[in-house]
């Protein structure tokens, strides 16, 4: 189809318009840079996936975004500006397992998580600090079995501030120290954090020593 010349200018105002009306009816959200750590000892090369969450706890929908661990267990990401409450889910990846008494750091046992391995932790609304730990998810576990199928972040902020109160720091917003060489110039919450998950991890080797259970 042919258009007469005279009317191309006023088309293309027209199509600006539309398009900026457009772009106008889209929800617009900033976006604000956060941080995020899984630990156990640091676990690197983790696949870190962000869902949605459901009334009762669990993710739904598609993964909203997969992000990879460095070699100390960190990550950076972006969310929108005072975002929900998002699940955290990491599978696979690879330790220094911290309750291995071999006193050469090369020589100490690295365990390897397989791809249905891993751990989950919720991602606070509005935070922009993501923590994964084993402490991250049995706390996020408590609350489930609370929530019973409902009302999960009610639960869940109740389990949430029972656990800064017995633990004297958020085990969702601190990011621990790694648990074999915490810094000293590091907060005292990331280094108590630090001390928990290796005292947990020094106490499930005792007992699978005494079980002759000692993971390879």
């Amino acid at each position: 189809m042919n258009i007469p010349r005279k009317l191309l200018p006023g088309l293309v105002v027209l199509a600006l318009g539309l398009a900026a009306c457009s772009d106008g009816n889209r929800p617009q959200s900033e976006s604000v840079p956060a941080r995020g750590a899984v630990v156990k000892g640091p676990i690197q090369g983790a696949q870190v996936q962000l869902f949605d969450l459901d009334e009762a706890g669990f993710g739904t929908g598609e993964a909203l975004q997969t992000l990879t661990t460095d070699e100390t267990g960190r990550f950076t990401f972006s969310r929108p500006t005072g975002g929900p409450a998002l699940l955290a889910v990491t599978r696979g990846g690879s330790f220094v397992d911290e309750a291995d008494p071999q006193t050469d750091p090369a020589r100490k046992r690295r365990i390897t998580l397989d791809s249905e391995q891993g751990f989950e932790s919720i991602l606070p609304a509005g935070a922009t600090t993501l923590v994964v730990t084993p402490y991250t998810e049995s706390l996020l576990l408590l609350a489930r079995r609370a929530a019973n199928g409902a009302n999960f972040p009610v639960f869940f902020a109740a389990v949430r501030a029972r656990a800064v109160e017995t633990f004297g720091f958020d085990p969702f917003a601190v990011i621990p120290e790694p648990p074999l060489t915490p810094s000293p110039q590091a907060s005292v919450e990331s280094r108590r954090y630090a001390l928990l998950l290796g005292g947990a991890a020094l106490s499930i080797q005792t007992q699978a020593s005494a079980l002759g259970l000692v993971p390879t």
